[in-house]
């Protein structure tokens, strides 16, 4: 049985008043923005004025200078969204260790969203999030103007708490749907785009594969995923067979607290993930004689 346990839209939507939402990060995007450029102009002018030869000397390209400018206004946004990011809870009390239940710290995904940006604009398109866990990617889209996310979680208490903690945060539009991906039937219709973090299939074998087989079945566009380094080879093969390519956008060092992981010794320990992006494997055309 699924249940849909929200839908968030734009209209009429009731938000605690003291949230940042999406509106005020644009705001504040466009304030940085303006401030930048105004101390840019001012060093300019007074370099000119001082110095006029040797200031026309060392500004010989002007798309440099706006190449600079892009940089630091997409650090300062990157650390807005980490920074927005901080404000999702972790699991209450003690994750599921049968359903392999690891928080995404707000750094990691403030990096694979920004990994995303620079292959994507994620502007007006239909999402999803595969295992939601606790609403930490669906937030990350949602900052990014998508249109809608469906964010599918199989823990109904964990739905629950991600549900109050999106409405709270976003005024976006989303839809939470408790039920289990691997006997879910999804509607006829695709969505844009898949990002997911799935269990790794250290509890429940081939999990991993199960989340992965639905993602691309159910998306017409990219699908990205985090996965074991020690997966990689596999995976690459599954995503041929499925007429999908793979591309390892970055290795990352993925943080597992003592109380997920039993045998840990120490409070935190690290394993080597992959971050991949599956893309539409593009059929060649035969190519025609004249």
């Amino acid at each position: 049985m699924n249940l849909i346990i929200s839908t968030i839209n734009n209209v009429d939507q009731t938000r605690n008043p003291s949230s940042f939402n999406i509106n005020q990060m644009v705001m504040w995007n466009i304030l940085i923005g303006l401030t930048l450029g105004i101390r840019i102009l001012a060093y300019l002018a007074f370099h000119l004025i001082s110095s006029p030869p040797e200031t026309c000397k060392q500004i010989t390209n002007l798309n440099d200078f706006y190449d600079y400018y892009i940089f630091i206004l997409n650090m300062i946004k990157k650390k807005q969204l980490e920074s927005f990011l901080q404000q999702v809870p972790d699991f209450e009390g003690k994750p599921n260790w049968n359903l392999e239940q690891h928080m995404t710290p707000p750094s990691f995904a403030t990096e694979i969203i920004q990994l995303i940006l620079n292959e994507e604009s994620l502007e007006n398109l239909i999402c999803a999030d595969f295992g939601c866990g606790t609403g930490m990617l669906t937030a990350g889209l949602l900052c990014c103007n998508v249109a809608h996310v469906f964010a599918y979680e199989f823990d109904q208490k964990v739905a629950q708490d991600t549900l109050q903690t999106l409405q709270e945060m976003h005024d976006g539009a989303f839809d939470l749907i408790i039920t289990n991906i691997k006997h879910h039937k999804f509607p006829s219709q695709k969505v844009d785009l898949i990002l997911m973090n799935p269990p790794f299939g250290t509890k429940e074998i081939n999990i991993d594969t199960v989340f992965l087989l639905q993602a691309f079945q159910h998306s017409k566009g990219n699908v990205y995923s985090i996965h074991k380094s020690s997966t990689r080879q596999y995976l690459e093969k599954l995503a041929l067979e499925n007429k999908r390519t793979f591309k390892v956008l970055k290795e990352f060092q993925f943080p597992l607290p003592k109380k997920f992981m039993k045998y840990h010794k120490k409070d935190l320990a690290f394993t080597q993930v992959d971050f991949i992006k599956f893309g539409i494997l593009k059929q060649k055309e035969d190519k025609q004689e004249i």
